[in-house]
Formats: C-alpha cells, structure tokens, sequence
C-alpha cells in the first residue's frame, strides 16, 4: 500500500474520526495530543482503537450540546470544565484543542516523521485530505462553532485565575 494512502486511512482518518465522533455525538472536546491519545495497532500497523485517556482534560461543550440536542442536568451538576458562550475564550478553545493541541502536538510530529522516513510520503495531499476530512464534521457543527483563524499561546506558566494570553494565527493546516 503507498505510503500515502497509508498514512490516510490508517493513521490519521482514525484519530480525527475519534475526535469528531466525540464532539459532534456527544458535545465533548477532547484534549487530543500525544499523551491522551493512545492508538491500538495490530501486527500490520493498522490502527484498531483509538484511546482517549485523560478526561478530566475534556470540555463539556455546553452550546454545541444544546445544538445537538444533548441534556445538560448530570454535567451541569458537576459544572467542571463546562465551555459556555459567554466564556471570554469560547470560540477560541474550539480552535485551541484542534488546532493546536490536535494539529501541533499530534499531527504534526506523525507528518514530520513520514516525511523523515518516505521520500515519496506527499505532505501537501495529506494535508488537502485532513482538511477535506475535517470540513465534512465542521458542516455539523454551528456555522460560527470555529474562529476563521486559529489559535494556540506561548509556552510560559500564566497566572492562575488570569485570562490566558491566546495568540491568533491565519491559515489553520488543518481545517
């Protein structure tokens, strides 16, 4: 199987699938980097479960769960890590955990590799199908769920209880 086609279906198209499922059936965002996103592979390195460990990390997501139709009562009850509209980072968070945390801290480092290893490994096409792959979720989310540009933030300790000091980028890669 070309390397391309490969790393497509059976690497990549599983994680993003694992990252959309959950937000567009349960209204959940995952925190998807390295560390929370452990992949089950069998003999031929072909993924068979994606694991999503970690999730005190996940944002309830609570006006895309209104949107989908999902009931609030037992997360409302535990109010932690609830995403609302009036939250000064709403918008923002949705691009910061796939953007970022998604794109820069998980898929970035698989492409890096292939490209290190596969010299006929074409990053553009890969690139054109997440995007492609990405934008048919994205039509079942809210038409404003996801800023136009895309954000992450400089790697220093912030203050606890300040607002965090997001920086906007244009072009998201993979979106």
């Amino acid at each position: 199987k070309p390397i391309n086609e490969f790393a497509y279906f059976d690497v990549i198209k599983p994680i993003i699938d694992c990252y959309f499922d959950t937000l567009i059936n349960c209204g959940l965002c995952i925190e998807a980097h390295a560390q929370n996103i452990l992949i089950a592979i069998d003999k031929t390195y072909h993924i068979k479960n994606v694991v999503v460990r970690d999730m005190e990390s996940v944002d309830k997501d609570l006006p895309l769960r209104k949107f989908l139709g999902l009931p609030d009562n037992e997360i409302l009850a535990q109010n932690y890590k609830c995403l609302r509209e009036s939250d000064y980072n709403y918008q923002i968070m949705h691009s910061f955990m796939y953007d970022f945390k998604l794109g820069f801290y998980l898929l970035d480092p698989i492409i890096e590799l292939l490209k290190k290893i596969y010299v006929d490994f074409n990053e553009d096409l890969i690139i054109s199908q997440i995007k492609a792959l990405a934008q048919s979720y994205i039509t079942k989310l809210p038409t404003d769920y996801f800023p136009v540009c895309w954000y992450d933030y400089a790697n220093v300790i912030h203050e606890q209880g300040k607002k965090r000091p997001y920086v906007a980028h244009e072009n998201p890669r993979y979106r």
